[in-house]
């Protein structure tokens, strides 16, 4: 498996049994029809995120990916990135620069709280414990880690995104496999009830009234009023593929 160069990282190549399987199932990026997009996803119960945003050609690869592996999506490793997003072709435009015509969420109320999350050790968690092996049980680090997370909140929602896509297959993917929205889905934060797919009146998928709508790297940038060291492409989970960008929600100007 050889690695292959993504943006200002690296990840794993994608193994050649799943990407059998993708090519097998991809449509033909060639009958794509882009276009300005404005993206509405309506969540019912608390919206929880650990980032000040979300992306949404991350979202875009995550369903795709699922719908072209079928069951074998679950089969991936948890823990190594690979280069699944090079294995398919996103209905997103991308521009020549390497980024996404995709925008992070936007949301109507900004009014957040906090909750906290506790994992502890408890009885049933014995029956995990290899009783040949174990001497002591780390609660430090590892399977049994004692913890206990802030998570952000806002309350129920429209979320919108714009980006240039393909309108028929984002409202396959969103429409039919987008039931949660942000972390905590399994306690049932971030249900979505309806999504709207239609046309956007203008390009506002890098930037939305000279505010900067999703991260860019400052190279790519004129100015940029807020910058962070944060990962610009998906997977937006692996390691080393950040570098300062501009923010979404400051000010900012691409390079001509």
């Amino acid at each position: 498996m050889q690695d292959v160069e993504v943006g200002a990282g690296k990840l794993p190549a994608l193994p050649a049994r799943f990407a059998r399987v993708i090519k097998a199932n991809h449509p033909d990026p060639r009958e794509f029809a882009f276009e300005p997009l404005a993206v509405t996803v309506r969540v019912a119960t608390p919206l929880v995120m650990t980032w000040p945003w979300l992306n949404f050609d991350g979202l875009v690869a995550h369903l795709f990916l699922k719908r072209l592996l079928g069951e074998l999506y679950y089969l991936l490793p948890a823990k190594d990135p690979l280069g699944v997003v090079d294995g398919m072709t996103l209905p997103l435009a991308r521009d020549p620069r390497g980024f996404y015509k995709a925008s992070a969420s936007h949301l109507e109320n900004y009014l957040r709280k906090t909750l906290t999350i506790y994992k502890r050790f408890e009885t049933r968690d014995l029956a995990r414990v290899d009783p040949g092996r174990a001497t002591k049980i780390n609660l430090q680090s590892g399977t049994f880690k004692s913890c206990a997370i802030q998570f952000v909140y806002f309350p129920p929602q429209p979320v919108r995104f714009w980006c240039i896509g393909d309108r028929a297959l984002l409202r396959v993917l969103l429409e039919e496999d987008l039931a949660y929205l942000g972390k905590k889905r399994a306690a049932g934060y971030g249900e979505v009830v309806g999504v709207t797919v239609e046309p956007s009146a203008g390009d506002f998928s890098v930037v939305r009234r000279g505010i900067l709508a999703r991260p860019v790297p400052v190279r790519f940038l004129t100015n940029a009023e807020r910058v962070m060291n944060v990962p610009w492409y998906p997977p937006y989970w692996a390691k080393g593929t950040a570098e300062p960008c501009g923010v979404p929600f400051a000010g900012g100007k691409l390079r001509a």
